[in-house]
């Protein structure tokens, strides 16, 4: 009969050690709630010696107990600390029969759903104002924790199985679990003009909602904190409702442009009523019981944009102006809103087809469609318009005085630079406009035919100071060079030369 089992549960962990090759070590004070500290044998490592692993380690709670009970208790405070330690801990339990003979060792690894227990156990004990020290929980052993003479093994390759993330994972574990229900209850009061607007806020719409009371209660394993943690009687909440889903909405005029394809997502409405939103850049749609009931495309005139999105949504705004839009909404690969964008009330501060010309001038100048600008930089650059309708006119027409320096007719091309600043942007060109027809009139005027235009160099830079060196060179080199078409003329900064031709030139 074993008289001191305590002792010899100790004793039986050293010896199994010895055995395993593992070291075994006392802790000093009873204040730590480990009984030992398990330093496993080095593994097999092929690399390099200073790159070698450090030994795994373990925390080991002892606990003994006769006549075949697979039960014993720790103090919470106790086994709080294994759980929230980032190191591996393990509760052992030496068991014996009836008279005090045959020991066996069986254990636990404190890990998952016995951590799970622990932090739970430990939340309930401060609702119930109850001191960890002075809670007792309670371990069970089953058939498949016996371990006897295979402990040490069995332990060390436990801790390896976990993974070099050992530390990481069980930290992990500490901070999630228990929320997987969220964070707490949160109550507010609400006030609001009108069930319009709480609508529109709750489909992530809105400009926030009054609160008149707010109250946060954290909560862990759905078990509430005895007191609130944030309490205010004033303020704004905002609300982004979670997706359905990723959207395409689909747009096409009645004539051959190229549609409109907007990627975006699917909202629902509050709970309890059957509206929708479709959200896609610049447009969003509300549906109620499958009707539209509202659309709106909107761009802020300040905010900065991506060229391709403003251009986008004046392109709308045009074809909204010319008559119906074909309007489709498609969900996981299937067509689930067909409907028609007729009559709608636009803004008519904005002449969106000049826009769409001065746009559309614009990213062919940059050449890519990243480049942010707002509505208000465009509407605010002198001469963009004109310089639109004169680029992007099918013929250019140009009747002038011509100077000493002018070559005799016939002319083989026009060629001249711009530089436009939008907002910070540099939108520099050099274009060569091939002469179809050049006449001589009876007032000694040149008139010239232009269709076919070629972009020698365009690009978007930055605005810098005396930012017209950068295209004017190219265009003094250009003139300069042996790739310049012969009998071409020069005409230099476009703007100018219109100002100075005054109303002497046309578009046809």
């Amino acid at each position: 009969m074993i008289k001191r089992l305590p002792r010899y549960a100790e004793i039986e962990l050293q010896r199994l050690c010895a055995e395993g090759g593992a070291l075994c070590h006392s802790v000093d004070e009873d204040e730590s709630g480990w009984d030992r500290l398990i330093e496993f044998p080095e593994m097999n490592f092929l690399g390099a010696i200073d790159m070698r692993p450090p030994r795994s380690v373990a925390y080991v709670q002892v606990k003994s107990a006769r006549n075949r009970k697979f039960k014993c208790q720790l103090k919470l405070s106790n086994a709080l600390r294994a759980a929230q330690s980032s190191q591996p801990w393990f509760i052992l339990l030496l068991t014996t029969d009836s008279i005090g003979k045959n020991p066996k060792l069986y254990a636990l690894h404190v890990w998952g759903p016995l951590i799970e227990r622990i932090l739970k156990a430990a939340r309930q004990s401060e609702i119930d104002k109850m001191p960890l020290h002075k809670s007792m929980l309670t371990f069970t052993f089953g058939p498949n924790d016996e371990k006897n003479d295979t402990l040490i093994e069995w332990m060390h390759s436990t801790i390896v199985e976990v993974g070099d993330s050992y530390e990481i994972k069980k930290i992990n574990t500490n901070k999630t679990l228990g929320y997987e229900g969220g964070y707490g209850q949160a109550l507010m009061s609400l006030e609001a003009k009108s069930e319009e607007e709480i609508l529109e806020n709750f489909l992530g719409l809105g400009e926030g909602l009054h609160i008149s009371k707010f109250v946060f209660t954290p909560s862990r394993f759905g078990i509430p904190a005895s007191q609130p943690s944030i309490e205010v009687s004033s303020g704004t909440v905002h609300i982004q409702p979670d997706s359905l889903g990723e959207i395409e909405i689909r747009l096409r005029n009645a004539g051959n442009d190229q549609p409109i394809i907007l990627q975006g997502k699917a909202y629902p409405g509050p709970p309890g009523t059957k509206l929708l939103r479709f959200s896609a850049s610049f447009i969003d749609l509300i549906w109620s019981d499958g009707i539209r009931s509202d659309f709106r495309a909107n761009i802020s005139v300040t905010k900065k944009y991506e060229i391709a999105t403003i251009e986008t949504f004046i392109t709308l705004m045009n074809w909204c102006e010319k008559g119906p839009v074909d309007l489709q909404i498609w969900f996981k690969g299937k067509r689930a809103v067909s409907d028609e964008l007729n009559n709608l009330l636009l803004t008519t501060e904005w002449e969106w087809k000049p826009l769409a010309s001065a746009l559309h001038l614009l990213r062919t100048i940059a050449g890519t469609p990243n480049i942010e600008l707002s509505l208000s930089d465009i509407c605010a650059t002198p001469g963009l318009k004109t310089l639109a309708e004169v680029l992007q006119a099918p013929s250019l027409r140009l009747e002038f005085m011509p100077q000493p320096e002018t070559p005799a007719s016939p002319l083989t091309s026009i060629i001249y630079w711009t530089n436009m600043v939008t907002g910070d942007v540099s939108f520099c060109a050099l274009v060569e406009n091939l002469v179809d027809e050049d006449v001589i009139l009876n007032d000694g005027k040149r008139q010239i035919t232009s269709r076919n235009k070629i972009y020698l160099e365009s690009y978007a830079i930055k605005y810098v100071k005396d930012e017209n060196q950068i295209i004017e060179f190219d265009y003094k080199h250009y003139m300069e060079s042996p790739e310049r078409i012969a009998n071409s003329i020069g005409i230099g900064n476009i703007h100018k030369f219109l100002l100075e031709c005054q109303n002497q030139s046309r578009l046809d």
